[in-house]
């Protein structure tokens, strides 16, 4: 990345002297056409006002800053003024005027530059009237040509601030893409991390109790944090870019942070109140809550007579449809909710469907969300899956096997 970076830059670099090499030259020959004196001071001055017009291309940029800028070009107009009136140098004088209408529409500020093209268009057709006498059509083609110029060489300032605006935004972007993806790296290095720690952990009761409340925070809270972070980041580009979009966006973050809010209350009253002792009951005061707080109707079935369940199943069940009814209060838009619970095969099966925006043709991207919820269910040999309901929602089925072979010792 580095590498390709600095080849840009020398190669942009290359790009600019080649067309600074190119006016130059071209500059010095349209005046060596226009000087057809014999005398040997008109010929020498104006050699000399050629050069000092091209050194304004080639001079240091930090030489050329401020006002020192338009005093140096506003010099050398007058110096041609002089050359001409003095020496009769038209056509060089005429010449080397129009180059400096080009430089200042390229370089100077926007005020400065109109002020000299008038100034010089003006002085122009004033010389020509007094020391040439020349008719209408000549004086019009002459301030004709003078504006055609400064117009050439406007736009081509104009495509050039915009193309160094887009780079710029682009750098900018490029730098917040690559924190991001930093950022993103770490959350997963960290997820990871609490996902082997919670495995470990589950042979030491003193230490479980630890990692459950560590992992309950990190899976309900942690993402909506990230993206708080995330567009707070990117707000001062939002407010460059599209100022309109300010207060949506402001909006946005307060929303995700009053769900976080209301998130850590939930998981404090869950900790507080928390009964391993019962699986369903406990299904049902998590289903109970979520109705008081989102208004969301759910309709939940716990068919026929089930067994005991141990602390890992009544935890893993409880986080399993704590984390699909967030999903659906998030995402699905749904009007209500149908949760069933069964004994299968040694199976204990979790089924949670929605009347939501799902259809059949929408792309599944699983989210960190859906993601952990797989990760779980597949880390003690259970399945979780994914399908359309009839005509619209989602449907999610969770099987969990009743008696977790890796506490048995299986290392499969």
């Amino acid at each position: 990345m580095q590498a390709q970076q600095r080849l840009s830059t020398i190669i942009a670099k290359v790009y600019q002297k080649f067309r600074v090499i190119l006016i130059t030259g071209i500059f010095i020959y349209i005046i060596a056409k226009t000087m057809d004196s014999e005398s040997v001071l008109q010929t020498g001055l104006g050699i000399m006002l050629t050069a000092a017009c091209m050194a304004l291309l080639w001079i240091p940029a930090q030489w050329k800053a401020g006002s020192k800028h338009v005093l140096m070009v506003t010099a050398l107009w007058l110096a041609n003024v002089s050359y001409w009136v003095l020496l009769h140098g038209e056509r060089p004088a005429i010449a080397l005027m129009f180059f400096l209408i080009g430089y200042a529409a390229y370089k100077l500020p926007t005020v400065h530059s109109i002020s000299l093209v008038i100034a010089v268009i003006a002085t122009n057709t004033a010389l020509l009237l007094m020391m040439k006498q020349v008719g209408f059509n000549e004086l019009l083609l002459n301030a004709l040509t003078g504006a055609g110029i400064y117009g050439l060489f406007w736009g081509a300032r104009m495509r050039r601030e915009a193309n160094e605006s887009s780079r710029r935004h682009l750098e900018e972007l490029s730098h917040m893409h690559a924190r991001l993806e930093l950022a993103y790296e770490e959350l997963q290095r960290t997820h990871r991390e609490l996902e082997e720690a919670t495995a470990r952990s589950q042979r030491y009761a003193v230490l479980e109790e630890r990692t459950r409340i560590a992992r309950d925070i990190h899976d309900s809270i942690g993402h909506g944090l990230t993206s708080v972070i995330v567009q707070l980041q990117a707000l001062p580009y939002v407010i460059k870019v599209e100022p309109g979009n300010m207060d949506q966006t402001i909006s946005n973050v307060l929303d995700v942070a009053r769900n976080c809010l209301k998130e850590v209350r939930l998981v404090v009253h869950q900790m507080a109140n928390e009964d391993s002792g019962n699986g369903p009951t406990e299904l049902q005061n998590l289903i109970r809550n979520v109705q008081q707080q989102s208004g969301l109707p759910i309709k939940f079935t716990c068919a026929g007579p089930m067994r005991p369940w141990n602390t890992g199943i009544s935890e893993l069940m409880y986080r399993l449809l704590q984390e699909a009814l967030t999903n659906v209060i998030r995402h699905a838009e749904a009007a209500k909710v149908e949760i069933d619970l069964y004994e299968s095969r040694e199976m204990l099966v979790l089924s949670v469907k929605d009347d939501g925006i799902y259809t059949k043709d929408t792309e599944l991207s699983p989210g960190f969300g859906m993601s952990g919820m797989i990760a779980r269910c597949e880390r003690i040999g259970g399945s979780c899956q994914f399908e359309p309901c009839d005509p619209h929602g989602l449907g999610i089925t969770f099987k969990v096997p009743l008696t977790n072979r890796h506490e048995k010792g299986d290392p499969s």
